[in-house]
């Protein structure tokens, strides 16, 4: 929604239908939903707020931002005792999440790391589930004239696929093409 100046609320509209398969917990849910990413907010004679890179002296920042809504039924509970709670087998939700991501471009030695944190979180509307939220954090070095960077990530919090609670340390080698 914008204006012929280009101000105004821009996003990217996604909607995906797709079922989870647990191995571990032997269950399966079908679950779809829509949503909008990349939000960013142009104000009248301003720089975009989220969607675009900001400097603050050496420090560049910017963020993501995105709202959705999703539908879930689970086919077969398994062993997951959150999906054998569901009375009806159903669920309905809707929720948000937000990324800042921090680099150092002006300073050399440190120009090719970031350091990223966001959050996603969920209100269960409609059946019997805890609402889940989920923080991470990224570091990441991009390896200077090269396509590949290395990472240490962490993140906690229900895992937005099984609804169970996850702890997670990787180490990531990523190749960007």
């Amino acid at each position: 929604m914008g204006d012929e100046d280009g101000q105004g609320a821009y996003g990217t509209f996604t909607a995906v239908a797709y079922q989870t398969d647990d191995m571990a917990k032997d269950s399966t849910i079908l679950r779809a939903r829509v949503g909008l990413v990349d939000l960013a907010y142009l104000p009248s004679g301003a720089k975009a707020v989220c969607g675009a890179t900001r400097t603050a002296g050496p420090l560049d920042f910017d963020c993501r931002a995105g709202l959705f809504a999703e539908y879930g039924r689970v086919q077969d509970a398994g062993s997951n005792t959150d999906f054998q709670s569901l009375v009806d087998d159903n669920y309905a939700g809707i929720g948000g999440e937000l990324t800042l991501r921090f680099s150092l471009p002006g300073v050399k030695p440190l120009a090719p790391l970031s350091f990223s944190i966001g959050y996603r979180y969920m209100r269960i509307l409609s059946g019997d589930l805890e609402n889940p939220g989920r923080l991470s954090m990224d570091l990441t070095y991009a390896i200077p004239d090269s396509n590949f960077s290395i990472g240490l990530s962490q993140t906690r919090g229900e895992n937005f696929e099984t609804f169970e609670e996850e702890d997670l340390t990787k180490v990531v080698f990523a190749f960007k093409y």
